[in-house]
C-alpha cells in the first residue's frame, strides 16, 4: 500500500506490472471565518491494470490558504482562500492529458454565511445561496458557469472575483473545474464557487488531445461527490473529504516475479526470481503440484528425474490474493549410468554424479544392494553368464529420484559344484559278472568356473576360484 500526502509538488514513482486499486480524495476549499462553509472535496476510485512497467505521476491536492487557491487547480480569488486543489493521479506522463482518476475539490465560501459547492462526482456541486452570478459545478464535458469570464476550464477552477465590496467564490480544481462567482455589486451576501468534477477513465468524455487508451481502462470504478458518504483515508466512513486531499494506491493482488531463471541437472534445479511490489511470500509448483512455500527469491528442487520434461511455475502472494504465475521449463538430462566393466562375478557401475545430491540407493533387481556417495560401485558375488536389472536413485535428504536403470551382464561361463572322488578299487574278481562294486564319495560345497570353448582334459581337481 502506497499512500501519498500534500505536499505542493508532483509525486513521481514506477509501478510495476500488474494490478492496483487507485483511490484519490479532492481537497477542500478554502473559507473566511467558518471552515463549514468551504465546499467538500470528492473522492474517486478504480482499479488499474499495468502491462508493464509504467511511470506514474500523482498530485494531491491542497486546501486554499491564500488567494491563490489550491494546489492543482485551485481558483484564486481576489480577496480570502481560493478554491481547493483536485487530487489526481498521471499514466506515463505528466500531463492534464494523462489523467486517468480525478477527485474533484471543493469550491470556496463567498461571503462569510454563502457555502461553496462541494467537489467530485460525474458533475461537482453548483452554488445556488447568495447572489451573484457563476458559482456552477464543473461536468465531464466543460468547466463549471461563471460570471464575468471567470468559468471554470479543463483542470482549473474559475476566478472569485471583488465587486463593489462583494468578494466572490473561487472553484474548485478537478477533470473540469468549478465556476466562479462574480458578485452582484453588494456586500457580503455573494455565492461561493462550484466545485470541480471526479473523473475516472473508463473509455468516456476523453477530450480532444487525451493521452491515455483502452490499455489503461479502469474497471470496479466510480467518483463521488463531497456531499455523500464514502471511505475515509483513515478507514471508517466520511462525508464529503475536510482539508488538504490524499491519494493511495493499493496492489490488488502481488505483481508476479520476474527474471526466473534456473539451472539443473539430472537430479534437481537451482531457482532464482526477482520480487516484485509487496510480497509476503512465494509458491512454487512443479508439473502443477505445489511442493513448497518459502519467503525467499531463490529455492533449490531436489528429488528430479533423469530425462524428464518439468514446468516450474513461482507464484507471490500477500494479503491482496495470488499473482499471476511465472513460469519456465526444462527437461533433465541423463545421469549417463553404465556398465563399465564385467568379470566372471562382477559387474562394474558407473554415473555422473550430481552436485545436488548426497548420495545414491543401487538397486539390483529390486533390492537395495549399496548406498554409496560415489559415482562408481563393483557389484559382486554374480554368477557367470547372467543378466542382472539395475537401478540407479539418486537421493538428498527425504528426496529420491530416479537416475537411471540398465540390464548388466557378467562374463561369458558356466559353473558347477565340484565333487571329489576318492579312489575306487574293485575288490572282487574283475570276471565276476554283475558282481555289486561299493563306492565312497564325498562332495565339497566349492564352485569352479570353466571357460566357453576351452579344453580341459585329465583328472579334475578339486579347487577354488
Amino acid at each position: 500500500m502506497m499512500n501519498f500526502e500534500y505536499t505542493g509538488a508532483v509525486q513521481q514513482l514506477t509501478l510495476s506490472k500488474g494490478k492496483y486499486i487507485l483511490e484519490c480524495w479532492g481537497a477542500q476549499g478554502g473559507y473566511r471565518s467558518d471552515a463549514e462553509k468551504a465546499g467538500k472535496g470528492g473522492y474517486s476510485i478504480g482499479t488499474l491494470t499495468l502491462d508493464k512497467a509504467t511511470d506514474i505521476f500523482v498530485y494531491v491536492g491542497g486546501q486554499a490558504t491564500t488567494a491563490d487557491g489550491g494546489f492543482n487547480g485551485g481558483g484564486k480569488r481576489s480577496t480570502y482562500n481560493g478554491g481547493g486543489g483536485a487530487s489526481d493521479i498521471r499514466i506515463g506522463k505528466d500531463s492534464l492529458y494523462a489523467r486517468v482518476i480525478v477527485a474533484g475539490g471543493g469550491g470556496s465560501d463567498g461571503a462569510s454565511s454563502k457555502a461553496g459547492g462541494a467537489g467530485g462526482g460525474t458533475s461537482g456541486i453548483s452554488t445556488t445561496d447568495g447572489y451573484g452570478s457563476g458559482g456552477g459545478g464543473g461536468t465531464q464535458t466543460a468547466g463549471g458557469t461563471g460570471g464575468s469570464s471567470n468559468a471554470g476550464t479543463f483542470g482549473q477552477g474559475g476566478e472569485g472575483l471583488y465587486r463593489k465590496s462583494g468578494y466572490g467564490g473561487a472553484g474548485g480544481g478537478g477533470w473540469y473545474g468549478g465556476g466562479g462567482t462574480y458578485p452582484d455589486s453588494s456586500s457580503d451576501d455573494d455565492k461561493g464557487g462550484g466545485g470541480g468534477s471526479g473523473f475516472v477513465w473508463t473509455g468516456e468524455n476523453a477530450p480532444s488531445g487525451y493521452l491515455l487508451d483502452a490499455t489503461h481502462h479502469l474497471t470496479d470504478a466510480q467518483t463521488i461527490d463531497g456531499t455523500q458518504s464514502f471511505t475515509a483515508p483513515t478507514g471508517g466512513a466520511e462525508t464529503g473529504h475536510a482539508g488538504n486531499g490524499y491519494v493511495r494506491i493499493t496492489p490488488s493482488q502481488p505483481n508476479p516475479p520476474t527474471n526466473l531463471t534456473e539451472s539443473h541437472d539430472y537430479f534437481g534445479a537451482n531457482l532464482s526470481w526477482t520480487a516484485e511490489g509487496e510480497v509476503t511470500g512465494y509458491k512454487i509448483y512443479l508439473n502443477g503440484g505445489l511442493i513448497v512455500t518459502t519467503p525467499s527469491t531463490a529455492h533449490q528442487l531436489v528429488g528430479l528425474n533423469a530425462d524428464t520434461d518439468y514446468t516450474v511455475s513461482v507464484v507471490a502472494y500477500n494479503a491482496s490474493g495470488e499473482s499471476d504465475p511465472a513460469k519456465i521449463t526444462f527437461t533433465t538430462p541423463s545421469a549417463e549410468f553404465k556398465q563399465t566393466a564385467r568379470e566372471y562375478q562382477t559387474i562394474t557401475l558407473a554415473w555422473t554424479k550430481s552436485s545436488k545430491a548426497s548420495g545414491y540407493r543401487l538397486y539390483r533387481d529390486g533390492s537395495l544392494i549399496a548406498t554409496v556417495s560415489g559415482s562408481t560401485y563393483t557389484d559382486v558375488g554374480l554368477f557367470p553368464s547372467e543378466t542382472y536389472q539395475y537401478a540407479l536413485k539418486a537421493y538428498s535428504g527425504a528426496k529420491e529420484g530416479v537416475s537411471g536403470s540398465l540390464t548388466g551382464k557378467t562374463e561369458e561361463g558356466f559353473y558347477e559344484q565340484k565333487v571329489v572322488f576318492q579312489k575306487i578299487k574293485i575288490v572282487d574278481n574283475p570276471t565276476t559278472i554283475n558282481k555289486k562294486i561299493t563306492l565312497t564319495v564325498t562332495a565339497e560345497d566349492k564352485l569352479v568356473i570353466y571357460e566357453p570353448e576351452k579344453f580341459y582334459s585329465g583328472e579334475i581337481y578339486s579347487g577354488e576360484v
